[in-house]
């Protein structure tokens, strides 16, 4: 795996000689990474300056990346049952476990994607107290 240059305020990487821009492309600011397995795993979020230049309400806003700054997948947004209305929302937050990545989304939702097609392995509804 070559070395790869991060810029969160501008919101790109770059690997080599390959560029992956978050905030010109998607209107997005980067915020959780994970590096597994020789891929790079992105979460980002909505640059609010940005909202009426791109249409951000559809956007997936995890990305999966090749040691080389090529695009694997995209997901994200799901369609969740909130208070007995299906909501779409993007991922909240992003965490590795089980070999999988694993996104959290509002009304605690969990969904546990294969790292290599972005496919979904598993989901759960999680009640806390």
């Amino acid at each position: 795996m070559s070395p790869i240059y991060i810029d969160t305020h501008m919101g790109f990487l770059r690997f080599g000689e390959n560029h992956f821009w978050l905030t010109n492309q998607y209107g997005l600011v980067i915020s959780d990474i994970l590096f597994v397995n020789n891929c790079v795993f992105i979460r980002a979020w909505l640059k609010d300056e940005l909202n009426n230049k791109y249409d951000v309400h559809n956007v997936n806003n995890v990305f999966a990346l090749n040691d080389v700054g090529n695009l694997l997948w995209q997901k994200g947004r799901r369609a969740i049952d909130f208070m007995g209305k299906s909501v779409d929302v993007p991922a909240s937050n992003m965490n590795y476990e089980d070999d999988c990545i694993k996104l959290y989304y509002q009304s605690h939702h969990e969904v546990w994607l294969d790292p290599q097609t972005g496919e979904v392995v598993k989901e759960d509804y999680v009640v806390k107290r």
